[in-house]
């Protein structure tokens, strides 16, 4: 009944901001989270002791084994599971050539040191106009977004449609019913 009132009433129009090209906050705090659930899947299946162990040694040569891994997918593949699944894509700052190697390595290794400062690098992002974080300035890299706006929503209500068995409504046709009288078939 709420929801009836409301839907009657109209919902407010909120402001469209325009597109950014550059990937946002949450885009890439997910991204690297499914990245690091990744890893640890990884190194949990090769070498289960190596992430329970409780030595501190053990836990930085773990964070350090990590990064270097992440710079290696990221090289052989040009994109890491999580940046795929999300659709961004890392880039040099200057746009010149690829994001090499050894560049890669520093980046990571920067994304260590700046999530250990209470994630303050990571926080960054949120005030930077490019979205970077520290490790991303330091690194000379930018996170692009690749999928348009509305990418994830529209395929989110294409499963809804496809689970329900049926065909989204079209817009044109509920619009052109309320705005325009019935016509008399006689």
């Amino acid at each position: 009944m709420f929801l009836e009132r409301l839907l009657e009433r109209g919902l407010p129009k909120r402001k469209k901001k325009e597109p950014s090209p550059y990937a946002d906050y949450n885009t890439r705090i997910m991204a690297s989270v499914l990245d690091i659930f990744c890893l640890m899947m990884l190194l949990q299946m090769v070498s289960p002791q190596l992430l329970l162990n409780p030595q501190i040694g053990a836990k930085i040569f773990t964070l350090l084994l990590m990064a270097l891994l992440m710079a290696i997918i990221q090289h052989s593949m040009g994109t890491t599971v999580g940046k795929w699944l999300l659709g961004i894509k890392l880039v040099r700052a200057d746009g010149v050539s690829e994001v090499g190697f050894w560049r890669l390595c520093f980046r990571y290794l920067m994304c260590l040191i700046s999530c250990a400062c209470a994630l303050l690098g990571m926080i960054w992002m949120m005030i930077d106009k490019k979205n970077r974080a520290w490790h991303d300035m330091a690194a000379g890299t930018l996170v692009l977004n690749m999928r348009p706006e509305g990418w994830y929503w529209g395929k989110i209500k294409q499963g809804y449609w496809r689970l329900r068995g049926g065909k989204p409504p079209s817009p044109a046709t509920a619009d052109e019913a309320v705005t325009q009288p019935p016509t008399d078939e006689r």
